[in-house]
């Protein structure tokens, strides 16, 4: 298995989110619509998984949403 399919298959497991998106439309005499659209998109995509800091750990656990912590060494306890 590919990193970049580790990578896709994590984010699947994380989850996604709903995100608003608003347009608003000028008319020619200055009146306004606005339409306002939900997408699902990812929580931590592959590439912002990726690009975690050294040292970033991400736990996942049944009950609980994603957690992105700092892991430090075993020898610094």
């Amino acid at each position: 298995m590919s990193a970049s399919r580790d990578l896709q298959e994590l984010s699947v497991l994380i989850g996604e989110r709903d995100e608003l998106s608003d347009t608003v439309t000028v008319g020619d005499y200055g009146s306004r619509s606005l339409q306002r659209s939900t997408r699902r998109v990812p929580i931590l995509p592959p590439e912002r998984i990726r690009t975690l800091p050294f040292g970033t750990g991400l736990v996942l656990l049944r009950s609980a949403p994603p957690i992105v912590t700092t892991l430090r060494r075993w020898t610094d306890h």
